[in-house]
């Protein structure tokens, strides 16, 4: 099976917590995985009885998984149509100064990812914003390429879309 079908099972799988019928147990899988935040990647173990079915046999392969599901269980509003997160961060605005975290971001290193994701999600959901995650999923498994691919895309996104919104106001004036 291929990198993208599995990729979007696997947020079917988080989606599925959300739409079994409000059992207890549902909540429980979802606390679990927000237990991941504010944690390394797979440090939680309280994630993998959940996680389990799409864990690899390589664990540096898995960190996004870890990632998405904990921000998912914070944010569970995933829209396959939502765009790359730098069209989120866009809609954002200047609430709570959205563009110096979202260049904080765009700077990350790895491993200051989860922690600077999670404030993006949460001012994502205090917006009722959607989010792609298996789009971000596809992004974090790319985040160390060498030519910065995705960060470049978010920026792309995140600031041409603000160049428009400057121009319709200033036209409008």
């Amino acid at each position: 099976m291929n990198q993208p079908n599995v990729d979007v099972q696997f947020i079917d799988h988080l989606r599925s917590f959300l739409h079994e019928g409000g059992r207890q147990g549902d909540r429980g899988k979802l606390a679990a995985l927000r237990r991941g935040l504010g944690q390394p990647p797979g440090a939680e173990w309280r994630m993998y009885p959940v996680l389990g079915p799409f864990l690899s046999d390589h664990p540096w392969q898995d960190w996004p998984r870890f990632v998405v599901a904990s921000l998912f269980a914070l944010h569970p509003c995933h829209n396959g149509e939502a765009g790359t997160l730098g069209k989120v961060c866009r809609q954002l605005g200047d609430r709570e100064s959205a563009e110096k975290r979202f260049v904080a971001l765009l700077s990350s290193h790895r491993d200051e990812l989860p922690d600077r994701l999670r404030h993006v999600i949460s001012l994502a959901k205090s917006a009722n914003l959607d989010v792609n995650y298996v789009g971000l999923l596809r992004a974090l498994r790319s985040w160390d390429h060498p030519n910065h691919w995705v960060q470049e895309r978010w920026a792309r996104d995140y600031w041409r879309h603000h160049r428009t919104e400057e121009t319709t106001s200033s036209e409008q004036d």
